[in-house]
């Protein structure tokens, strides 16, 4: 397993905070293929965060009892919005910033805007496929699904269909969605499925 510190950067109070990455990849080959599962845009969306520790474990487990076993490369960002994890909320602490709606070409200079640029750049140049995980508000509990903007439908849904979720949601394509790091990977050719779970803070 090799960490790596995508970026670094001080808060208005002087505290520094950064997105780790970890990577398990084959030691003797080049990988067949790259795959990143995302987690923790939303603070108070833990579930995703759990499960990428979850895979953290087992990976490093199966790293050192099966090297062998690695013929591709995993990518795993288990908190890519630390502060507002620290702090147990949805949005970016000082500055009420929706990291994801920081992402495409008006992400601003911001520190939520430097850290989503510097987390789109990692994951373009470092996966065939992404898996962002979220979760939903403390109103409603939502089943596991995959929501697909119809326009990427005909390139996510295979995909999808290999997750075991209940639901794979395809559904138009909203204004929201252009500042969104699922939509913005797959503008880039960088398949990306979006998994909601179920109710966030849990």
């Amino acid at each position: 397993m090799e960490t790596t510190n995508i970026i670094s950067l001080s808060s208005p109070l002087g505290e520094s905070t950064s997105v780790l990455k970890q990577t398990f990849a084959p030691a003797d080959r080049r990988p067949v293929k790259r795959v990143s599962f995302v987690a923790g845009l939303h603070g108070d969306e833990l579930e995703g965060v759990y499960l990428c520790g979850l895979l953290i474990q087992f990976l490093r487990k199966l790293q050192e009892t099966q090297p062998g076993a690695f013929l591709g490369e995993i990518n795993v960002y288990p908190a890519a919005n630390p502060a507002a994890i620290n702090s147990g909320i949805r949005l970016w602490p000082y500055f009420s910033a929706d990291m994801n709606r920081t992402f495409g070409q008006k992400n601003g200079q911001g520190i939520p805007g430097q850290t989503s640029k510097a987390v789109m750049q990692d994951l373009i140049a470092n996966s065939d496929l992404v898996v962002d995980f979220h979760a939903s508000n403390l109103q409603l509990q939502e089943l596991p699904q995959i929501r697909i903007i119809e326009k990427f439908a005909d390139k996510l849904t295979p995909l999808a269909k290999h997750c075991g979720v209940d639901l794979v949601w395809i559904h138009p394509m909203a204004g929201l969605f252009e500042s969104t790091l699922g939509y913005n990977l797959n503008k880039q050719n960088i398949p990306a499925l979006v998994v909601e779970t179920g109710t966030c803070l849990r």
